[in-house]
């Protein structure tokens, strides 16, 4: 009987030894991992920052693409630090994530200044415009296999100096991955930094600083998730004055327009607007009016066309204008001579407004490679004719013989009809 109990008893011991060992993670090589499986580990999903293109009021931006690249710390540079007993480790971000460009359309950054979008001591323009674009950075094809914090540096490719890169161009993306309590991995949330940040997160809120969509309030840094590029441009207005008693208000004038610098992108589109797309044919041009239509007929310059020269057609009264040229730029501007007498001045848009250079010749160039204002070069060309005296008597002299005439007929036809009627 006492056999049998113990037997009973060891049977009993020994299921639930095998039931505590089922219910252990499995061992392999001396490691507790519980999330070999599938279903155990979890692919990352997708987020978004913002992308801003800032430009001075009134102008206007040309095509413009802005790419990113994706890297993780390195802990041989010391961007990987050892947490702390309040810290979170981090660890280097896995996998390759794949990060969209932002493309922006020219005119596109047209919304009105709006200081709760962006903060004054963001922006170094007193008044503008901009646009903004969702950049997506999908992490789709990354596969997390352990629980942690893991960290990705996102640079701006410096591939679009003349749109002044962001001052900080670089955001650490933490991505928080957990265990949802039954030995499956989730994405908890991203969390982007400005700058690129070393430091560990808290593991509870430590901080007094805003701790909206942060896993546990704890931060690392200070947040940011936004590139904020501003583009420093002015605009160049041409205008075109015909003078003199024999100047044509009709006939159009063939103009040059090039302009060099190293922040002008050649795929890039300069709104021009002002030219005459119709010109008409007219005794006084000298140039066919389909030729000028196939050169005025447009909207922007790329900046191939400014950099190697392009041709326009202008008359009397025309302004035309370039937006959106880089500073630094500068510009020359050639007018096809002809049988009039050309002249010209370049006047800064600036406080007070001033002359700055001016030109008896067809060609205008700006003497200031910083282009510091908006620009207006002002192209006059008079042709001006004597009628000479002696030989023929003038317009004005048979003109008033005329009115003699008409006043000596008057007078004296009058007076010969009173004498009739008095006889």
């Amino acid at each position: 009987m006492k056999g049998k109990r113990l037997t009973k008893l060891l049977a009993l011991l020994v299921a639930a030894l095998m039931a505590v060992f089922v219910s252990l993670p499995a061992m392999a090589d001396g490691t507790s991992n519980t999330y070999t499986s599938t279903n155990g580990t979890v692919a990352g999903t997708t987020t978004t920052f913002k992308k801003y293109l800032v430009v001075r009021a009134g102008e206007t931006n040309p095509d413009v693409t802005f790419s990113f690249t994706v890297s993780v710390p390195d802990s041989n540079n010391n961007e990987i630090t050892t947490a702390g007993s309040e810290e979170l480790q981090v660890k280097p971000g896995v996998g390759t994530p794949v990060v969209s460009t932002a493309q922006f359309d020219d005119g596109e950054a047209n919304l009105a200044k709006d200081n709760n979008v962006l903060d004054p001591t963001e922006v170094s323009f007193t008044d503008y415009t901009y646009g903004v674009k969702d950049v997506t950075v999908d992490f789709s094809s990354v596969t997390f296999t352990e629980p942690g914090v893991y960290r990705y540096y996102i640079t701006e490719n410096d591939n679009n100096t003349a749109f002044g890169i962001d001052s900080v161009a670089v955001r650490t993306l933490d991505v928080y991955i957990e265990d949802n309590g039954s030995g499956k991995l989730q994405v908890a949330g991203y969390v982007m930094y400005k700058g690129q940040i070393t430091d560990n997160p808290k593991k509870d809120k430590a901080s007094t600083k805003n701790i909206d969509d942060v896993p546990n309030g704890a931060e690392a840094g200070e947040k940011s998730n936004k590139f904020i590029n501003t583009y420093p441009t002015n605009s160049l207005t041409i205008n075109k004055t015909v003078t003199g008693n024999q100047g044509s208000k009709d006939k159009y004038f063939k103009f040059t327009i090039k302009a060099s610098s190293s922040n002008l992108v050649a795929t890039a589109q300069y709104p021009i607007s002002g030219l005459d797309a119709n010109p008409v044919d007219n005794s006084a041009n000298s140039y066919a009016a389909s030729d000028m239509k196939t050169q005025n007929n447009i909207t922007y310059l790329t900046g191939t066309q400014l950099t190697t020269g392009y041709e326009v057609y202008l008359q009397h009264n025309d302004v035309v204008k370039i937006s959106g040229l880089p500073i630094g730029c500068t510009y020359t501007i050639t007018e096809t001579q002809e049988e009039y007498t050309p002249s010209w001045k370049i006047v800064r848009d600036a406080a007070p407004t001033v002359e700055i250079t001016s030109g008896a010749t067809n060609v205008a160039t700006d003497v200031d490679p910083s282009f510091p204002e908006n620009t207006t070069v002002s192209f006059t060309n008079e042709k001006t004719g004597v009628i000479p005296t002696g030989v023929i008597v003038s317009a004005a002299g048979l003109l008033v013989v005329g009115v003699i005439a008409i006043i000596g007929f008057v007078f004296f036809g009058t007076r010969s009809k009173r004498r009739y009627e008095e006889d």
